[in-house]
């Protein structure tokens, strides 16, 4: 019995939704200029969402004009000629070469290690020494 009062309350709750969308295009869509009054007005689109020709347009326009702003940007180079910037030093500092931290072999029990290679000028750091694979 409650099940079916819920399933009413949810059915007469869509009718009114479906009402009020329904009056709210009429009311809406009674400004067009061809007395369209179609629910796609909602969106501002035209029919199957698609957007109107003159949207499009317009939007063209927008970004033509406003790369013809761009085009008369000039930019100001003083600053580079300013003592305080000329005296900006660089903070750069250098990486140290990583160096091995760990077993050589991580899955060997402890106690069989081996001993670890010297390191030899020009060792990239890998993790691989070329040793037993």
């Amino acid at each position: 019995m409650k099940n079916k009062k819920n399933i009413k309350n949810i059915i007469f709750g869509l009718i009114i939704a479906v009402c009020a969308l329904i009056i709210y295009s009429v009311v809406k869509g009674g400004g067009d200029n061809n007395g369209n009054s179609s629910l796609s007005s909602l969106v501002g689109s035209g029919s199957f969402g698609q957007v109107k020709e003159s949207n499009t347009e317009l939007a063209n326009a927008e970004i033509l004009r406003i790369l013809g702003n761009i085009q008369n940007i000039s930019l100001d180079d003083d600053i580079f000629q300013n003592p305080v910037f000329r005296e900006l030093e660089d903070s750069r500092f250098s990486i140290p070469k990583p160096t091995r931290i760990g077993r050589p072999n991580p899955f060997r029990p402890i106690g069989f290690d081996t001993t670890p290679a010297p390191e030899v000028e020009g060792d990239d750091g890998g993790f691989f020494d070329g040793g037993d694979l």
